[in-house]
């Protein structure tokens, strides 16, 4: 029984910090960006989106890193389509 209550803990513990780490990463992001794609994993986060300017994109990256709340911060594609700007990050929590 403990070492069930133990297991429990720990996932109730990383759930909250998933949770945490999810409030605070959607309050960043700048409304010039719109967010269609979201994955997750036990310890990594990925988004994917738009923006009309890449600068945008940049300005999100970088508070990301200069706030440190995450392991790592990836930009792992960003591309021009029409009139807009696609990207994905990764985030490892």
């Amino acid at each position: 029984i403990a070492h069930k209550s133990s297991e429990v803990k720990k996932i109730i513990k990383d759930q909250d910090k998933f949770n945490e780490s999810l409030s605070y990463l959607l309050s960043v992001v700048p409304p010039k960006i719109v967010i269609n794609k979201f994955e997750q994993a036990v310890d990594k986060i990925r988004l994917g989106g738009v923006s009309a300017d890449y600068r945008t994109v940049k300005s999100l990256y970088d508070k990301l890193k200069k706030d440190n709340k995450f392991k790592k911060i990836t930009i792992n594609e960003i591309s021009r389509r029409f009139n807009e700007f696609e990207f994905s990050i990764s985030i490892e929590i």
